[in-house]
């Protein structure tokens, strides 16, 4: 995710990445820049800039159906967001454990 590599240059798809919880609020606030692009229907070339889309398919799939993607999506990171937000209150550190 490119919000988090960003942010976190030292990710590592195969490693332990163990982030502090301030690094998770600058992620938060990228993924907020994210939410931002996906409500403004911002073309696929500036959706780009901020998400991965590994196979040419993925791309494909998620254009099919934007609308639905889209708010997914948007859904997906308030979710997520929400969650950090929780635990970084009780723990220093949230991890993400690589491939």
């Amino acid at each position: 995710m490119k919000a988090i590599e960003k942010v976190f240059p030292k990710f590592d798809y195969y490693a332990f990445n163990e982030i502090d919880s301030q690094t998770w609020i600058s992620i938060l606030k990228e993924l907020n820049l994210l939410k931002n692009v996906l409500a403004n229907y911002t073309p696929i070339v500036k959706l780009k800039d901020h998400v991965y889309f590994v196979f040419e398919l993925d791309e494909n799939e998620f254009m099919n159906d934007l609308d639905h993607n889209i708010k997914s999506t948007i859904t997906l990171i308030d979710d997520f967001s929400r969650w950090v937000y929780e635990k970084i209150e009780t723990t220093d550190y949230i991890s993400i454990l690589g491939i």
